[in-house]
């Protein structure tokens, strides 16, 4: 699962959001917040599909993970709550 933030520029400020947005979406964190633990959480910064600046937020579940466990109405609540913090960290837009 990837989100994506447009317009994030490189600033400073920008780099130190992206440290925090870091530090607030680890698998633990995410853990603490009541949502299914990832194994992993991966943060990066690309292009979006229109060219402009992206942040893209991967959630990777252990291969293992049941199928119920992984059910839309189980993972929005996450997706979403990481989607809000990253246009919120970054200063982002709502698509």
């Amino acid at each position: 699962m990837a989100l994506w933030q447009d317009g994030a520029r490189r600033s400073g400020t920008q780099n130190q959001s992206f440290d925090s947005l870091r530090q607030r979406i680890k698998p633990d964190e995410l853990a603490k917040h009541g949502f299914p633990r990832p194994k992993d959480v991966r943060l990066s910064r690309g292009t979006g599909i229109a060219g402009e600046e992206a942040c893209y937020v991967y959630l990777v579940f252990p291969d293992k993970t049941p199928d119920e466990d992984l059910a839309w109405r189980k993972i929005e609540p996450m997706v979403s709550w990481v989607r809000d913090l990253l246009w919120t960290e970054t200063g982002g837009t709502d698509h």
